[in-house]
């Protein structure tokens, strides 16, 4: 098992504790909801809606796993629909840039 197998592995195995619901919607799919950690980055812009700091990118693990998670991505063209900040009342929906890692036990996706 890979060192990122075993960061999975004990990220998954806390989901209850660190997961957030998460909408996963794959082109022409039904959108799914699923479990993610969501690391969200550092401020760097203001939103113009509500003069808010919003993080450029968020990066995403999920299940690598068709009933979990998802069993593929396709950058640019899959999308998420979460909250962007924790506290905001509506979800944002970002796109799939990037695979950062991928194992069998998940995927570390960047959104933005």
């Amino acid at each position: 098992m890979s060192a990122f197998s075993q960061d999975v592995a004990a990220i998954l195995g806390v989901l209850g504790d660190f997961a957030e619901q998460v909408t996963y919607n794959v082109a022409g799919q039904t959108p799914r909801v699923i479990s993610a950690v969501v690391i969200r980055g550092l401020p760097d812009r203001i939103h113009e809606a509500n003069r808010g700091l919003v993080p450029s990118k968020l990066t995403m693990t999920i299940a690598n796993d068709p009933v979990l998670g998802v069993a593929s991505v396709d950058t640019g063209v899959d999308t998420v629909t979460l909250f962007r900040r924790l506290g905001d009342a509506t979800p944002s929906t970002l796109r799939v840039v990037e695979v950062s890692q991928q194992d069998t036990a998940a995927w570390e996706l960047f959104l933005e």
